[in-house]
């Protein structure tokens, strides 16, 4: 297996999950979001390129992580965004219960509501900056949407 740091291997027609063993990960290998599977490598990755780093976790039975799939992870302006300023990571919590757990409490501190999907927003050194649940696409009824919210947060901490 390549390596991350090795090679960008996004395409039009993959990313890094086509990989993948979990069933819930290679539901978004033909994302045009360049997924990683959580590891060292990526969080190097996003070290060596000065990028904040985003986790989607969730699983095949969640109904909001496959409307939040299909809402953001399919969509060409997300994607575009995300693979320009983020380094972005799928989990699969069934298979992952470690890592989903974590952001769950950090989720509990931070919201009320605790639920699938966790949208995770942290530092290349695994600092969480916002963790949140389902996010819209765009800004509505109250709540910020996730162009904002990553427009907001690349803006916030990312110098140069």
């Amino acid at each position: 297996m390549q390596s991350y740091l090795e090679e960008d291997r996004h395409s039009a027609d993959y990313n890094w999950l086509v990989q993948s063993k979990s069933p819930y990960l290679k539901k978004h290998e033909t994302n045009p979001v360049n997924w990683l599977e959580w590891s060292n490598e990526a969080f190097e990755k996003a070290r060596r390129e000065g990028k904040l780093v985003f986790i989607s976790i969730g699983d095949t039975t969640c109904h909001l992580c496959s409307v939040m799939a299909h809402e953001l992870f399919e969509d060409e302006e997300v994607a575009k965004i995300l693979n320009k300023k983020f380094v972005s990571i799928k989990v699969d919590r069934e298979e992952r219960p470690d890592i989903n757990n974590i952001y769950i409490r950090a989720c509990q501190i931070n919201t009320d509501y605790i639920d699938c999907p966790l949208s995770v927003f942290l530092t290349s050194e695994k600092q969480p900056l916002y963790v949140g649940t389902y996010i819209p696409k765009l800004s509505r009824n109250g709540i910020t949407g996730f162009i904002d919210v990553i427009t907001k947060l690349y803006d916030k901490y990312t110098i140069g």
